[in-house]
């Protein structure tokens, strides 16, 4: 099933020892809350994630810095 939902982005990392993922959503009443945040960032590779959509038809966009 794809994407993942948020709470198994932990099993993901544990899986993926390399990677660490930090997910964004936007509030209702605008700014931006954290779903996910890994507060290990001394892996290889980080990525941060911005999640849209309707509960039924999520996607991940990818935040590039």
């Amino acid at each position: 099933m794809y994407p993942i939902p948020v709470k198994d982005n932990l099993k993901f990392e544990k899986q993926n020892q390399s990677f660490s993922v930090n997910v964004l959503c936007k509030f209702d009443h605008g700014g931006y809350v954290p779903l996910y945040v890994r507060k290990e960032r001394n892996r290889p590779h980080h990525v941060n994630l911005f999640l849209i959509g309707p509960h039924s038809h999520q996607h991940y966009m990818w935040i590039k810095m």
